[in-house]
């Protein structure tokens, strides 16, 4: 379902119908941790009672409370696992995947969210699979090399003792299947199921199991963040026949917001989870006023961020505001000048939905699920231009460049303010709408 349609308002208010009809607890699932918070809160403005049999988690945290009924559940070491990683690309990935991408990175998503996260085990299996979500295609030896890339991995990482994410689900789905819930949900809401991993649906799936209307799932392929894609019927789920709705109306965003959003698309088709094809032609029209696009261009990271700071005091009300950035060393470095600057700010790490009179700053990834009135995105265009290092993979990099691209921008309602340090050509993504405005002035707001 496309951007700013109400699909989370939906599922809000189905977590309350169901919770009112006394059937038993109903789960609310997301992906970000800090989303889970914010919706819960949501909920209890919504419907206060009714929230109090609602739980709001993430799937690792469901997964953590279903292994903790027998036992200490297992932790996950970020850092121990990386370095798995590390190693196993310097004894076997280098040599061999280098020619289709130099960046390690690339490979350690294709074994988290492809081969662990739809729970392949063995070669041939890998080598039929279709990989769906990534773009970039791979020849019988060279997943050959990634599949040596991973046993490394596996055996380096069972040496220490460790567990990844992907195990974590995998363990929680064994535990699910084999022992139950002595207190099963009445249904379980899946918000941003986009994001998940075929391992996390297929065990949030086994918490409901096929009772009837159990079983919500929301969201829009074209704001998946997290590579490595999926088919619903490998979960053994079917929603065709009268099952799925796609909601038409956009509530959220201003018309230029919306135009310079589906400019990013520029065209792009995404496969969805049930298997259609979507376009950015689906889009739909959006409801609210005409709002404004800002593009602002300087010559220096020094002028960016006194745009930034004259862009933010021009309008004065940061409980509407967020700064969105591409990774966290940015989100650090605009926390660290609006502050200098006298300003309330409020990481969306901590955020959990309640008022408050700060600004938001965050990661694009961080944005989801949330709205602002307005937006600022100083640099947004590095991660985008980054992604076209002239390798195999580019296509996979540019498609996840764009996507987390395309998220924060449709965080904004009415205005949308994007500021970008000159030097290099902009994408062809990245081309203004003529429903936009651009800046003469670095320091002006409007034209």
């Amino acid at each position: 379902m496309p951007a700013g349609t109400g699909k989370t308002v939906v599922g809000l208010h189905r977590a309350a119908y169901l919770a009112q009809q006394g059937h038993g607890r109903v789960l609310f699932v997301t992906f970000v941790r800090n989303l889970a918070t914010v919706q819960c809160n949501l909920l209890r403005r919504l419907a206060p009672e009714a929230s109090r049999r609602v739980d709001f988690r993430t799937v690792h945290a469901i997964a953590v409370r279903l292994l903790a009924r027998h036992g200490p559940a297992p932790r996950v070491d970020p850092t121990a696992i990386r370095a798995c990683y590390d190693r196993a690309w310097l004894t076997v990935g280098r040599q061999e995947l280098r020619p289709v991408d130099p960046r390690p990175g690339y490979w350690r998503e294709e074994v988290e969210y492809v081969i662990k996260g739809r729970g392949i085990t063995t070669l041939p299996e890998y080598l039929a699979a279709d990989r769906y979500g990534r773009r970039t295609p791979l020849r019988q030896e060279q997943r050959t090399a990634v599949w040596h890339y991973y046993r490394e991995y596996e055996d380096l990482r069972r040496d220490r003792g460790l567990i990844d994410f992907a195990d974590l689900l995998q363990l929680a789905l064994r535990s699910a299947q084999s022992a139950p819930l002595t207190d099963p949900y009445a249904a379980v809401i899946i918000d941003e199921v986009q994001d998940l991993s075929l391992t996390g649906l297929r065990l949030l799936h086994a918490l409901v199991g096929d009772r009837p209307n159990g079983l919500l799932l929301i969201g829009d392929v074209r704001q998946a963040v997290y590579p490595g894609g999926y088919r619903l019927a490998d979960a053994g789920l079917q929603i065709r026949g009268g099952r799925s709705v796609v909601l038409k109306v956009n509530y959220r965003n201003s018309r230029a917001v919306l135009a310079a959003a589906r400019r990013l698309l520029d065209g792009d088709v995404h496969d969805d989870i049930d298997g259609t094809a979507l376009t950015d032609g689906d889009l739909v029209e959006p409801t609210r006023g005409e709002g404004e696009v800002i593009e602002v261009a300087v010559s220096s990271a020094g002028e960016l961020d006194a745009a930034l700071l004259a862009g933010v005091a021009a309008y004065g009300d940061l409980p509407a505001t967020a700064v969105l950035c591409a990774d966290n060393r940015s989100v650090e470095h605009y926390e660290t000048l609006l502050r200098r600057a006298g300003l309330a700010v409020t990481n969306l790490d901590r955020y959990d939905g309640t008022p408050t009179t700060a600004i938001k700053v965050g990661t694009f990834a961080k944005g989801k699920g949330l709205e602002f009135t307005r937006v600022f995105l100083p640099g947004y265009d590095r991660t985008l231009r980054g992604a076209r290092t002239g390798g195999l993979a580019d296509p996979d990099r540019i498609r996840h460049a764009t996507n987390e691209l395309y998220v924060a921008m449709i965080r904004a309602r009415d205005t949308l303010w994007l500021g970008r340090v000159t030097g290099e050509p902009k994408s062809p993504q990245l081309a203004m709408p003529k429903t936009a405005s651009s800046n003469k002035s670095p320091y002006s707001l409007r034209p």
